[in-house]
């Protein structure tokens, strides 16, 4: 009884290496107390066979436990068959070809393994649908062409990747930009707004960019015709009626008397404006440009009243130099007026402001109203042929001497001249009260369509 409580307990582990953490449990004693001679079937495999005992500290063992141990084994025997990958009582029926290493249990000849793809007692079955590998414990990506499984050994789509995936195991997506089978094909390039296609069927879901259509937006637009989905027709001014397919602009230029890109705008009047466009850029430049016209109409209030205000200084400050009583008044005209002269000076005053209100030589009169409507057809018929519509207004503008300027150019009255090449006209120049230093200064009267000038 005490060789049995010192037994009693023990557990069998088979292993390929001394130790038994290794292996694998075979046998474990708990009670009733164990027979001195002891016999037991391990269906495991190992070069090792370890027999373990032990008694803790702390640890409550059952009835018949002796709690000091030793180890007397007087023999050990291990049978089974000699070589591997047979079963059966004369060790001749070879394993399942499916089992794991070719071993199994040698008295039924169960396998103790699978190998990858195979499943059953006898590693004979499958994995079931839509798994494979060892144990048949991965899953299928699921992305097989035609929603077949994938193989259960590998894992692999054996006829290929569905529509938008590829990889060997057919889990990953296309990038973008690919569709097909295996992502082999490329997206047109043409999708709305620059997204890209459908990786499974490589048609752009949003639509097309301007000037393409088709499924895949492969298609230009037929000739004549442009724009979101091709339903624009290129414009009739357009030579030969061919524009570019994607904005509508003429390809080979407007017909005569027709200008702009698209050939809307004839020479004199904006017959139609461009109301959709297919270019964020141009509203941007569109909207840019009236501001800038904007801008330049308020500086241009601004330097009116600015040149109001010089003007009604100047003409009082004449009047104190010329002392000549004059009275400034709100009118649509200058006019200048003078009561009684009583000597020479006065006379020859009067006499030379009798022309005041003769005007520059002009140029034939030019229409300076332009309607903001037509400004784009305008700026365009005035550049034409390098710029000769800007060039002809210029060269209209008065230049040089239009009458005699004598008394500027006396030797005397050179040095109050503030340039050497601007002077006051002789009928119009502004008279000072005789001095020492004479009556000349380099000033003008000017006919003003702001002030009315009268003498009092």
């Amino acid at each position: 009884m005490r060789q049995k409580g010192r037994f009693a307990g023990f557990s069998l582990y088979i292993s390929n290496t001394p130790k038994k953490e290794d292996g694998r449990l075979c046998y474990q004693n708990k009670l009733p107390l164990p027979p001195l001679k002891f016999n037991n079937t391990c269906i495991e495999y190992g070069r090792y066979v370890i027999y373990y005992n032990e008694r803790l500290d702390g640890v409550t063992y059952p009835e018949g436990y002796q709690y000091q141990i030793y180890t007397q084994l007087c023999e050990v025997e291990v049978r089974g068959c000699t070589n591997a990958g047979v079963y059966g009582s004369n060790c001749n029926l070879p394993c399942p070809d499916n089992c794991q290493e070719k071993r199994c249990n040698i008295v039924n000849g169960t396998c103790l393994g699978c190998i990858p793809g195979w499943t059953g007692d006898m590693c004979n079955k499958k994995c079931p649908w839509g798994w494979y590998g060892l144990a048949c414990k991965n899953k299928c990506a699921g992305h097989c062409i035609g929603n077949q499984p994938c193989n259960h050994v590998t894992g692999r789509c054996e006829g290929g990747c569905a529509d938008g995936w590829m990889g060997k195991l057919c889990d990953k997506p296309c990038k973008d930009g690919f569709y097909s089978p295996d992502c082999i094909h490329s997206c047109s390039g043409h999708c709305l707004n620059n997204t890209y296609c459908s990786r499974e069927t490589g048609h752009c879901d949003n639509g097309c960019s301007p000037g393409y259509t088709g499924k895949f937006c492969n298609k230009p637009c037929t000739p004549g015709f442009f724009g979101n989905n091709c339903y624009r027709q290129c414009s009739e001014n357009c030579k030969n009626n061919r524009c570019d397919h994607t904005d509508g602009t003429c390809i080979e230029g407007c017909l005569d008397g027709f200008v702009g890109r698209m050939c809307y705008n004839n020479e004199e009047n904006v017959v139609k404006l461009e109301t959709e466009s297919t270019n964020a850029s141009t509203i941007g430049g569109v909207l840019g440009a009236f501001v800038v016209i904007l801008v330049l109409v308020l500086l241009a209030v601004l330097f009116m009243r600015f040149k109001k205000r010089a003007l009604v200084e100047f003409f009082e400050k004449s009047k104190k130099e010329t002392d000549l009583p004059m009275e400034l008044k709100e009118g649509k005209s200058s006019t200048i007026a003078f009561g009684d002269l009583k000597d020479e000076h006065n006379e020859s005053i009067r006499n030379r402001t009798s022309v005041l209100r003769e005007t520059a030589k002009k140029g034939p009169p030019t229409n300076k109203t332009i309607p903001v409507r037509n400004l784009m057809a305008i700026i365009v018929k005035m550049s034409a042929a390098e710029n000769a519509g800007f060039k002809h207004e210029y060269h209209e503008i008065p230049k040089g001497e239009l009458y005699p300027c004598e008394e500027a150019k006396k030797p005397e009255n050179k040095a109050k001249n503030r340039y050497t090449s601007t002077f006051p006209y002789d009928h119009s120049r502004v008279v000072l009260k005789k001095t020492h230093e004479g009556d000349y200064i380099n000033a003008n009267y000017i006919e003003a369509s702001i002030l009315m000038l009268q003498s009092t």
